[in-house]
């Protein structure tokens, strides 16, 4: 009898117990079908960017220099617009880029809660429009520097593309079908087949030194050696073979493109897309600086376009693949960045300012503390004149490495210099030397150079010596001064530093990152000269 009042555990349509399996509950909800799935794993993206945005560098003004470098290289129309809007959210920064965060968290949340997936999507295509146009200046497409390594034609353009394709409805491809689908795909992959013959990236070193710029590729932060190693090698092997990868990524881009657009053995194509995004992601983009750097946005393009080709694959005829199949990877790998960058991000301390200064320092850079004498530098500049760095003994030295086709940091940074040099008086103008060792061997040449130093407003050479040598002359340079990976002075130098400042008396005392100010120069090469 008293069995008889026991009521039976609750069970599903199936006769299973409900609760029995957490699993496949989620699954039910955020994974019923491949287009549920690639919406979870869009809107776990957009999370991942709204948990980058919180962090402290986006608070400071690293972060606006971030967007005015976007403006380099750009037609008059285009760098007035993103120079006008980083001017806006200057003014108000800490309001403005907690609402920047709060859309793409709450983007992303409305794609995982299915009742909310249209009016989030909706709201996810008017904001990537706005990101692509002020935060990445259209991919860099209109500067003529994108290149498909590095993630053009731009991560959020993808996001963008994604949503449209998996826009819940009952045909397949969402809003623009499965023909539009192939279509999109196709123009993607032929205008990346294209960027790559341009001469930025079909040059002898573009991708070497392409891939040697990247997150960790060009310096260690802590914890990345490994990524440095595997980029160092990467860049080393592609050293003098620029334009023979370049066509060849140019001709693999264009058959990706056009196999899948015209069906024709699309599923393995749509393999080789994700295998080649993959390296792109890990190669040039270095994980879209999101584990190591502190000053990503988003994930860059690699992971998207990975989750792009999965959409196409389960549009192309054959058998029905399962979501967890496609997904299962990608959903691992993008949770647990969430999870990273929102513990990361929890874990910081309120917003810096971007050039961090030590109790007491007399600098407005970062002091290296204790001093140390500045490795040797001995080159011949680029109209040929020897130089040597101990000349300048009784001088401010600042140092920097750039590239004359760099059309973004390195002219940002010698034009920042060069400002700082025209508003010193005369007086003290005379005692600053501005010097930059290439780290392009081959691509520096003469006429190049003078090119870059017109464009960013040093035009006399004795004002910035620009120095540049073999591989082999300045690979040790490199190393010294913490590029690369490097030892010795490299272990007690900032490597994250794109700007050095050496006293007269011919010690590294302080550092700057990209993003210093001139009045920052001014500033500290008064003591500089006298110390």
């Amino acid at each position: 009898m008293q069995e008889a009042l026991v009521s039976p555990a609750p069970t599903s349509a199936l006769g299973k117990p409900l609760g029995a399996s957490s699993v496949a509950r989620a699954r039910a909800y955020f994974a019923s079908d491949s287009r549920r799935a690639f919406q979870t794993a869009l809107g776990l993206l957009w999370l991942l960017d709204g948990a980058l945005q919180f962090q402290s560098f986006m608070y400071s003004k690293g972060f606006v220099g971030v967007l005015t470098g976007m403006a380099s290289g750009q037609p008059g129309w285009l760098a007035s617009s993103i120079n006008w809007a980083a001017h806006i959210a200057q003014r108000e920064l800490t309001v403005f880029n907690t609402l920047f965060a709060l859309t793409q968290v709450l983007i992303g949340v409305g794609l995982l809660y299915r009742r909310t997936v249209r009016p989030a999507l909706a709201a996810s295509f008017a904001w990537a429009l706005v990101v692509w146009w002020f935060g990445e200046g259209f991919g860099m497409l209109f500067a003529g520097t994108a290149s498909p390594l590095t993630g053009a034609p731009g991560a959020v353009l993808l996001y963008a593309i994604v949503g449209l394709l998996v826009w819940p409805s009952e045909r397949p491809g969402g809003l623009v079908g499965i023909r539009g689908a192939r279509a999109i795909w196709a123009t993607l992959w032929l205008v990346m087949s294209y960027l790559w013959l341009l001469g930025p990236n079909s040059g002898a070193d573009s991708t070497a030194n392409a891939i040697m710029m990247a997150p960790a590729g060009m310096t260690a932060p802590a914890g990345a050696g490994w990524l440095n190693r595997l980029e160092s090698s990467a860049s080393t092997a592609a050293q003098g073979h620029g334009l023979e990868i370049a066509l060849v990524l140019a001709l693999v881009s264009a058959v990706i493109g056009v196999a899948v657009a015209k069906n024709w053995r699309a599923r393995p194509f749509l393999a080789l897309a994700i295998v080649l995004s993959l390296g792109y992601w890990v190669i040039g983009q270095g994980f879209g600086g999101i584990l190591y750097t502190g000053s990503a946005t988003d994930p860059n393009a690699g992971p998207v376009f990975v989750l792009l080709a999965l959409v196409l694959y389960s549009l192309t005829p054959g058998r029905a693949p399962r979501p967890a199949a496609l997904l299962t990877p990608l959903l691992a790998v993008v949770s647990a960045a969430v999870v990273v960058a929102a513990a990361a991000t929890a874990a910081q301390t309120p917003a810096p300012r971007a050039q961090p200064v030590a109790y007491g320092s007399p600098f407005d850079g970062e002091a290296i503390s204790p001093p140390v004498s500045a490795p040797p530098i001995s080159l011949r500049n680029y109209v040929g004149v020897p130089v040597n760095l101990s000349q300048y003994q009784g001088q401010a030295v600042l140092l920097t490495f750039v590239y004359s086709h760099c059309e973004t940091v390195c002219a940002q940074i010698t034009s920042e210099l060069g400002q700082a040099l025209t508003a010193m008086p005369p007086t003290e103008r005379h005692r600053v030397q501005i010097i930059a060792v290439s780290v392009d061997p081959r691509g520096d040449t003469p006429a190049s150079i003078a090119a870059f130093l017109r464009r960013s407003g040093i035009r006399r050479t004795a004002r910035m010596q620009y120095l540049i040598g073999s591989v082999t002359r300045l690979r040790p340079i490199w190393r010294e001064w913490g590029l690369s990976g490097g030892a010795s002075a490299g272990q007690i130098l900032n490597p994250d530093a794109a700007v050095y400042g050496i006293s007269a008396a011919g010690e590294v005392m302080t550092s700057y990152s990209e993003f210093f100010t001139p009045q920052q120069i001014i500033h500290d090469a008064k003591r500089l000269e006298v110390l």
